[in-house]
């Protein structure tokens, strides 16, 4: 491959994971509008079982002969996915996408951390400490300045769990990757989240509202955009792209947040709390590039 092939792959793997992270958070958003109908719960319960028969109709994974190696790192893959799914969404039904994004990327980032064992990666943690102290309000000085934390305590708690999920579906996914072809490891962990959602099925209010052709049709949309597409994006643009590079462009994820927060929801951030989130951006994004390298 000559220079300018290289360069050109590069800008168009960066398009590809803008795309692909664009796409997850404006799905996000728009799970949002699920809420009045099946809540939070029932909104990851619709996403899960409509982005596996999706990803079971596309990919048609092979599932006899798996081994036990196998069908556990895919359960692992599976309950991560379970897990940190429902609690971002309870935490988007209780503060603003962005600032549950950003507190939901310090999973990875302090798995990065533990992972590199280096003096600089805890200044890092540092770095992103304060970004969180900035987002969370309870700063004193500014015009957004509060006596106590902005945002709802419970809302930044389960967007905290979902960051411990993060992290737990980062070693997963390289458990499934090395026992799977293709995207067939994926689509069996899906299978097995879906499985661990559906008892919750219990604290949805109305049941009949899933049949609504207005939720199945948002349903299907939210699966779309936050699962099947990012992930066959991102699929696309890791080939084009150094893994320090995808690593680091994955940190992303809070300003997408924010973008589809304000864009969908009209949820604005002050430049203290942005300002906060460039923290943990570029936090995030030095530590995923050096433990990729």
């Amino acid at each position: 491959m000559t220079h300018e092939q290289g360069a050109r792959a590069q800008a168009s793997g960066l398009a590809l994971v803008i795309l692909s992270q664009l796409s997850m958070q404006f799905g996000a958003g728009i799970a949002t509008f699920l809420f009045p109908h099946v809540g939070a719960t029932g909104t990851v319960i619709l996403r899960l079982f409509m982005s596996t028969a999706i990803l079971f109709l596309v990919l048609r994974p092979r599932l006899r002969g798996l081994s036990r190696k196998a069908l556990l790192a895919a359960a692992g893959l599976g309950v991560a996915l379970a897990s940190m799914n429902t609690l971002i969404y309870l935490a988007f039904d209780r503060i603003p996408l962005g600032a549950a994004v950003t507190f939901e990327m310090l999973g990875p980032l302090m798995l990065a951390v533990i992972l590199a064992r280096r003096l600089s990666s805890w200044f890092l943690a540092l770095v992103a400490g304060i970004g969180v102290w900035l987002v969370s309000g309870a700063f004193p000085f500014g015009p957004g300045a509060t006596e106590a934390a902005g945002l709802d305590p419970l809302g930044v708690a389960l967007a905290l769990l979902a960051g411990a999920s993060w992290a737990g579906y980062i070693v997963f996914t390289r458990a499934t990757a090395s026992l799977f072809r293709g995207a067939d490891g994926l689509a069996i962990a899906m299978l097995f989240a879906s499985v661990c959602i559906t008892p919750f099925m219990m604290t949805v209010d109305d049941l009949s509202a899933f049949l609504s052709p207005t939720v199945l049709l948002l349903g299907l949309v939210v699966a779309l955009l936050s699962s099947a597409l990012p992930y066959g994006i991102e699929q696309l643009a890791i080939r084009k792209l150094p893994t320090s590079l995808f690593a680091m462009l994955m940190s992303l994820s809070p300003v997408m947040a924010t973008l589809a927060g304000f864009v969908l929801l009209g949820q604005s951030m002050s430049f203290v709390e942005l300002a906060g989130i460039t923290c943990v951006v570029t936090a995030t994004a030095v530590a995923l590039r050096g433990q990729a390298r």
